[in-house]
């Protein structure tokens, strides 16, 4: 059975379901077509076939990248997946050269874990006809920890120089059958020329795999067959009826996948994650089958919420079991009891977030123990965010933390929970009725705001009462850039035009210049700031203002001198100095790939410019209004002179933030239009 759909725009999903029955399909081809041999290598080899992704721009090659998933019976009753990945690539500059860093990431539960085996290796420099070697030692794979349940074993493969080839092989062994693992065909930086994945499934299991991306599959291939599995037993055995050791025959699900000169996905301007568009599968476990009845497995948000709230490591604190009586002291000295519910709400907030560092901004997890992160005052966004939830329980508030995948995990789908997508820990807290989503990681936010990596769409409320799905998306973001100029005569002959500069942000641009301010300074971010306004301007003073208000948007302040007359008989004048796009946003002239802005736009731009005395208006840029898809925004330009003054207003506004890849063409046109009429100089010219 085959089903294809597009549950939304932004990206192409195809599930199939790999059935381990007798069906009709395309038997998997007799003599597998392959473009390289695994630890062999010949001096042609280092000679690359022509190909139409391959130009003198690349600095490596993605020669061949096999992975092949099978199963085998374990000692725990059931089947284990083995994955074999193996992979050749030409390196050929020193740009490429981090190629030669491989990460293996291993999970476990406590109980079980996945297994590294027959790792191996090497790169290859021809010398002549002679090809030289350099293996990896096994004295040189290290192991670092990268939360509870994951590990990294980390190997860079000695010898690498410019036009070598590097090639490495391993095998994973793991219970985990839940999720087999998913395949990307199509690598970020680098061309790939051969990518083929396999898959051979018993009729044990059966799952759900899910294509994504915009290219096809050059083999695509299904076949059936047999294999016998060794099972060993266990108590909690999967098999109906086993007591011991038994060997079960399994009819089998065979699968073969194949891309071919794939170009690199490489770089595209407003996408938050290449992942969530780029080729690859992955698989989802949709039945189990013990011999005698089928199970339907599902893993739902309700199911990983109990989960969950089991764990220790994340929220335990909710259950009561834990005795959190050492916060009595630690909130007596935040917390004015006499303040009312929403002013101790912010008292706690206030103390996390102006007194914690936050030292890994994607964990969810608590390291150490609640209250040696409240002793330590640092932690993860996790812990951070954990112990403001269970200090404001403490106090009787209704509070619980809130999992999401920010925008550089990628998407986090709302009908199936993928935890390791799970990056970032808020809490929610209910006061007098109202909601307040609260993230004290951040010292730059304010209270009830949270950053612009949140606005990814689904996040979940972890609670053993109320606990639901929320959406965080970037269309419902109300943002506003405003900015307002006033030049008039300055009296002086050498400089006849002055003026004043107010710029306000919107919320987000204000967190985001906070950001930029404690990480740089005031004096950098000012200089950056008023050098937009390029060499027409003299900046004589420049300050900010409600830079210490965090809930409040900042604004930019500063005097400047025009040098654009000079004494001239002719000045040409460009009154969009700031907020303007010099620029199209959007040069190329194809894209693949959806528009993903960080908030839909709101940016008026006002001038009012007092014609410098000695001079008069020659030439004024018309007026004109261009509308966006009917009512989705529009671009307004707005001209006006009386008395001496000239009054402009420019308005770029867009609805949303999100735009399919059918809405490029649109885009383009648009701020086209939008580059071209704010380019429109005003010319003065000398009175006679």
């Amino acid at each position: 059975m085959i089903s294809i759909h597009t549950p939304c725009s932004r990206s192409l999903l195809v599930p199939l379901l790999l059935l381990a029955s007798w069906c009709c399909a395309s038997p998997l081809a007799a003599q597998e077509i392959r473009p390289v041999e695994f630890g062999k290598l010949w001096p042609g080899d280092f000679t690359l076939h022509p190909s139409a992704v391959l130009d003198s721009s690349n600095a490596a090659v993605i020669i061949a990248d096999y992975g092949e998933t099978t199963f085998k019976g374990n000692s725990h009753g059931w089947v284990s997946y083995v994955f074999t990945h193996k992979k050749r690539i030409k390196i050929l500059d020193s740009r490429a050269f981090d190629l030669a860093t491989i990460e293996v990431i291993l999970y476990s539960d406590g109980e079980q874990s996945e297994q590294l085996e027959d790792l191996t290796a090497a790169s290859y420099n021809l010398k002549g006809d002679t090809i030289l070697v350099n293996k990896v030692d096994k004295k040189d794979i290290f192991t670092d920890k990268i939360d509870k349940n994951r590990v990294v074993k980390k190997f860079t493969v000695p010898g690498v120089k410019e036009n070598c080839i590097i090639e490495y092989s391993y095998t994973i062994v793991s219970d985990f059958y839940f999720n087999i693992p998913s395949w990307e065909f199509q690598h970020r930086g680098y061309p790939t020329l051969w990518s083929e994945y396999k898959v051979e499934i018993p009729a044990m299991v059966t799952y759900v795999f899910n294509k994504r991306g915009y290219h096809s599959f050059d083999i695509d291939e299904q076949g059936e067959g047999k294999a016998t599995y060794q099972i060993n037993r266990a108590n909690n055995s999967h098999i109906a009826g086993i007591d011991m050791g038994v060997s079960v025959k399994s009819k089998t699900v065979k699968h073969r996948w194949v891309m071919k000169d794939m170009e690199a996905f490489g770089h595209e301007d407003y996408l938050y994650t290449p992942e969530n568009y780029l080729d690859q599968i992955d698989f989802q476990l949709s039945k189990t089958f013990n011999g005698e009845e089928t199970s339907v497995v599902k893993n739902t948000w309700a199911k990983q919420t109990e989960d969950m709230l089991r764990d220790k490591q994340f929220a335990s604190f909710m259950s009561g079991e834990e005795d959190m009586g050492w916060m009595d002291d630690y909130l007596a000295a935040s917390v004015h009891p006499s303040g009312s519910p929403i002013e101790q709400v912010r008292q706690v907030y206030n103390h996390i977030s102006g007194n914690f560092s936050c030292i890994d901004h994607h964990s969810k997890y608590l390291r150490s123990s609640m209250q040696a992160v409240a002793k330590a005052q640092k932690g993860s966004v996790g812990e951070i965010n954990l112990l403001l939830t269970a200090l404001l329980r403490r106090l009787h508030f209704e509070a619980a933390p809130v999992v999401l995948s920010t925008r550089e995990a990628g998407f986090n789908d709302e009908s199936y929970p993928v935890l390791t997508r799970l990056d970032y820990v808020v809490c929610r807290v209910m006061v007098d009725d109202a909601e307040y989503y609260l993230d004290a990681s951040q010292p730059q936010l304010g209270f009830g705001q949270l950053p612009p990596n949140c606005y990814n769409g689904h996040a979940r409320v972890i609670s053993p009462v109320n606990s639901k799905s929320v959406f965080f998306l970037a269309d419902s973001i109300k943002e506003t850039h405003k900015v307002m100029l006033h030049f008039f005569p300055s009296g002086d002959p050498a400089k006849p035009l002055a003026g004043s500069c107010v710029i306000n942000y919107g919320m987000m641009e204000s967190f985001n210049s906070r950001v930029e301010i404690a990480a740089k300074g005031l004096p950098a971010y000012l200089r950056r700031i008023t050098g937009i306004g390029g060499e027409e301007m003299q900046i004589k003073e420049s300050w900010v203002d409600s830079l210490d208000k965090k809930e409040l948007p900042i604004s930019v302040h500063f005097n400047v001198d025009i040098n654009s007359f000079n004494g001239s008989d002719i000045v040409y004048f460009s009154p969009v100095l700031w907020s303007g796009y010099k620029k199209n946003p959007f040069a190329a002239l194809t894209r693949r790939y959806p528009v993903e802005m960080s908030y839909p736009l709101n940016e008026t731009y006002y001038l009012t410019l007092e014609v410098p005395e000695g001079y008069e208006i020659d030439e004024l840029p018309k007026s004109i209004k261009i509308s966006y898809n009917a009512n989705q925004g529009y671009f307004e330009y707005i001209v006006r002179q009386y008395e001496g003054t000239i009054q402009l207003r420019s308005t770029i506004l867009l609805k949303k933030a999100l735009f399919d890849a059918e809405d490029y063409n649109s885009l383009r046109t648009f701020f086209a239009d939008v580059v071209k009429k704010q380019a429109e100089q005003i010319v003065f010219k000398k009175k006679k």
